[in-house]
């Protein structure tokens, strides 16, 4: 078993009542000597995906790292203690060149986990701590290469086209969306169930948060980060590089996938991943593309290894539905009540898949509530009612048209990385009886 991966089975010891977790085998085995009877079990499984960072090139950092992998039980609210990091792998394809060794690690730094490189490493074991292993001229897995074209969704006929090409204030981005060009966001995106495709470069200035997942023909360029939340999960997919500067790294966090194909590579500096970072690119002359880490942290989040996007209702508005009286007095805005998925994932707001999947087409006023004061509590919206009254019409044009056209079959948009794994050399006993 991988160092500190003993908690991914912990729920496998279940198998001692001869029943097999799903990706796994439970292999027994029944022996008969002297009138004596033995049976043994043992449970052969594929370890999750392992890797924090994985990077086609170079790998380098001179003024400090951290790599890890959250611990068991993580809550993001509680916040990510760094040393409660668990072990995690790293790894670059990358050869030594004239920037020096293929693997650089300076500066104050906390290494928990395994540490491979392709070619040599540089680490200076005065400032970093390595609580694991740093292996040179290893044998490496190949960096799993994501075909952004094969997760092109553009071409369903409920995608939005977003129609500025920069935001002044901070916007939020519901179902499926897509921009012909350059994209700016200069005070944050928050994405609601949306998947957005932007063929040029995208830049955000500000907290990236929400759930959702950004496909990028250009560059993406974040300045800033948000906070820690159990809301936030994205997926960032670039086909060109990918470049994010925080404010710290206890101050600003990603918290996903992010994955970058292009031959400049990914910058992470002054901030926090909570998830996994994918080098994917090549230079002109088919070599890695570079990385560099600068006081930056990556912890790794299973949840990013194996990313799925239940879309938003498109039209849903950022905060809610603006609710007024017969005389035109503003109430206050109705907003969809969260909800538990089928999964036992907190929706909020739900999806029309969710309605979908309980066998509804249309919303009652009984999915809302009324909230006459930001940041106060809501009040059930009942049927009749002024309230109601005043959002019913939006509610049966705008977000009822959603669930029906989401039965006709639309899947999730969804990643999953595992299935990138060289599972004959990755098969591990995690657990034997008898």
């Amino acid at each position: 078993m991988p160092p500190g991966g003993g908690h991914q089975y912990q729920k496998m010891v279940a198998s001692d009542a001869g029943t097999c977790p799903p990706g796994a085998m439970l292999l027994i085995s029944t022996g008969h000597c002297n009138g004596y009877t033995r049976v043994c079990k043992a449970l052969v499984a594929i370890p999750p995906y392992p890797y924090a960072i994985a990077s086609s090139g170079p790998i380098r950092s001179q003024a400090g790292l951290t790599l890890g992998s959250v611990p068991a039980g993580y809550d993001p609210t509680q916040g990510l203690d760094l040393s409660k990091l668990t072990a995690a792998e790293m790894m670059t394809q990358g050869q030594d060149d004239a920037g020096g060794a293929a693997l650089v690690i300076k500066g104050k730094s906390t290494v928990v986990g395994k540490v491979r490189s392709a070619g040599s490493a540089d680490v200076d074991l005065n400032q970093v701590e390595v609580r694991g292993e740093i292996v040179p001229h290893a044998k490496t897995d190949d960096v799993p290469v994501l075909d952004l074209n094969g997760l092109d969704f553009t071409s369903d006929p409920s995608t939005q086209t977003i129609s500025q090409s920069s935001y002044a204030n901070k916007e939020t981005l519901s179902g499926l969306l897509q921009s012909g060009g350059n994209l700016k966001f200069n005070q944050g995106l928050d994405l609601n169930g949306a998947t957005v495709r932007v063929r040029g470069n995208l830049e955000i200035n500000g907290p990236l948060t929400g759930v959702g997942a950004l496909l990028v023909d250009g560059n993406v360029t974040i300045h800033g980060g948000a906070q820690l939340s159990s809301d936030n999960q994205v997926a960032i997919l670039s086909a060109g590089s990918v470049s994010i500067t925080g404010t710290g790294q206890g101050a600003s966090y990603v918290q996903g996938l992010v994955y970058a194909a292009g031959a400049d590579g990914i910058k992470l500096q002054d901030t926090t991943v909570v998830g996994t970072v994918l080098n994917a690119g090549k230079t002109g002359s088919g070599e890695g593309a570079p990385m560099q880490v600068e006081r930056a942290t990556v912890a790794l989040d299973p949840r990013a290894a194996k990313f799925e996007v239940e879309r938003g209702f498109s039209k849903y508005p950022s905060g809610g539905i603006p609710a007024y009286d017969g005389d035109g007095g503003y109430l206050g805005k109705i907003r969809l009540n969260p909800v538990t998925g089928t999964d036992g994932k907190l929706l909020d707001p739900p999806g029309p898949g969710y309605f979908r999947s309980i066998g509804r087409t249309q919303l009652e006023a009984s999915d809302f509530s009324l909230f006459s004061n930001e940041g106060g509590a809501g009040t059930p919206v009942m049927a009749g009612s002024i309230a109601w009254y005043s959002v019913s019409t939006f509610v049966a044009q705008n977000l009822n048209d959603s669930i029906r056209d989401d039965s006709s079959g639309h899947e999730p948009f969804a990643i999953d990385l595992n299935k990138f794994l060289n599972k004959s050399s990755r098969l591990r006993v995690v657990w034997i009886s008898g």
